[in-house]
């Protein structure tokens, strides 16, 4: 029995890898992971990609070849994650201490592929995890709505409560000296990076799916229900956009210069949107919902998970990362 799963293993394995150039009619690519993803960021370079997935075991795609990496260590419930720089990723972890967890995050040596440090902090496992423009400042987020803010050291600066929801994004100002932070709800707070004060509050009509930072004192989110708020923290102004027809949303991405925003919905839809224009600019169609959606650093490559059934046999769910170019003719 054994012989005949491992068998199947690699009857999927060589036909996945055999499609890693994928059609070229259709302008994309496609890597099977075995863990339906959660979360996608790339490399600062854009050079990796790293995958969470649900099951919480990180894997790294290489964008060139399609190689897929596992990170060296034991990983238990790693939900987020991000590089710090060039050479080193941060990836969210738990351990368990008797009948509690401990959770935090590593920082993973790319270059001696092992765990350089751990920290922890955190009783719940971290949802969200962001890094500040040039790497001074990291922020995390875990399913109970803590907020931690650390040095890139991983030392401690403050943390605070956000209500009792799960955090689900976060976002540095460019100066790096106000974060942004929002879960299963309507609101988004903002606060000062380095001492933890409130500044102020984004608030949405409906539950807030994702938001950046576009400016030092500007910020764009977008909830549930398809609006876009552009909101100027010193001028304490909003403006309102909202693109048309994008179905049961239930996942949104803005690209890193705010200029597009990725949305992904419950029947497969995955549409791109000019931000300034509210045009759509990309459409594809999956058999299955869009899971996440994110777009490269430099804004060319579009990137969604969709879960895969292809493992049924096994008694697991597979996991499909999705690339297109947005750029090419």
């Amino acid at each position: 029995m054994k012989n005949s799963r491992l068998l199947l293993i690699i009857v999927l394995w060589m036909g996945m890898t055999s499609q890693l150039l994928g059609d070229e009619k259709e302008n994309k690519r496609f890597f099977f992971l075995y863990d339906p993803i959660r979360a996608i960021c790339t490399s600062p370079d854009d050079s990796l990609i790293l995958c969470q997935g649900l099951l919480g075991r990180p894997r790294i795609v290489v964008a060139k070849t399609g190689e897929i990496i596992a990170p060296k260590g034991e990983f238990e419930l790693s939900y987020a994650g991000e590089f710090l720089n060039e050479k080193t990723l941060l990836l969210s972890n738990c351990w368990e201490k008797g009948n509690e967890l401990e959770c935090g995050f590593v920082f993973y040596s790319l270059d001696r592929k092992e765990v350089e440090k751990t920290v922890k902090g955190h009783d719940e496992p971290i949802s969200a995890l962001a890094v500040s423009r040039g790497g001074k400042l990291i922020a995390t987020g875990d399913s109970k709505g803590k907020l931690v803010v650390w040095n890139e050291k991983g030392e401690k600066i403050w943390s605070t409560g956000v209500g009792r929801d799960e955090i689900t994004a976060l976002s540095f100002s460019p100066d790096s000296r106000l974060i942004a932070c929002t879960g299963r709800n309507k609101t988004a707070p903002v606060f000062d990076a380095l001492s933890g004060q409130e500044k102020g509050v984004i608030d949405h009509k409906s539950r807030i799916l994702a938001l950046r930072f576009c400016g030092d004192q500007t910020v764009m989110s977008a909830d549930f229900e398809g609006n876009i708020n552009i909101s100027n923290l010193g001028k304490k102004t909003v403006e309102v956009k909202r693109f048309p027809d994008p179905g049961i949303i239930t996942v949104l991405s803005f690209s890193m210069d705010c200029k597009k925003v990725a949305v992904g919905n419950l029947l497969g839809n995955l549409f791109v949107y000019d931000v300034g224009k509210g045009e759509k600019t990309f459409t594809h169609q999956e058999k299955e919902r869009i899971q996440v959606v994110a777009f490269s650093r430099d804004g060319r490559y579009l990137m969604a998970g969709v879960p895969r059934d292809n493992l049924r046999m096994l008694e697991k769910l597979g996991g499909e990362l999705s690339v297109w170019d947005l750029k090419r003719d």
